[in-house]
């Protein structure tokens, strides 16, 4: 008995998934194949300039710790500046 209930739900789920794949390609289909013929128009080699105007480097930066024990006293106030 359960060898044909797991043949069942094995067989209903390979339809549903065909039937999934399906509808999917009835759907979207033309438009996969319209992207292919629109990859293969544009060339094959493309040039790409980058500048960089500014690299800017800190020396300081703000490290916060949590104040678990303060958070419950003052709970807008949960991390404070770690000391130095």
């Amino acid at each position: 008995m359960l060898a044909i209930l797991l043949t069942t739900l094995f067989t209903a789920s390979a339809l549903l998934a065909a039937g999934t794949i399906a509808g999917t390609w009835r759907r979207y289909g033309h438009g996969a194949l319209a992207l292919r013929r629109e990859v293969k128009a544009f060339s094959e080699w493309r040039e790409v300039r980058v500048t960089i105007d500014e690299i800017k480097v800190r020396s300081t930066a703000t490290v916060l710790r949590p104040q678990f024990t303060a958070a419950r006293a003052n709970p807008s106030r949960s991390a404070l500046p770690a000391a130095a």
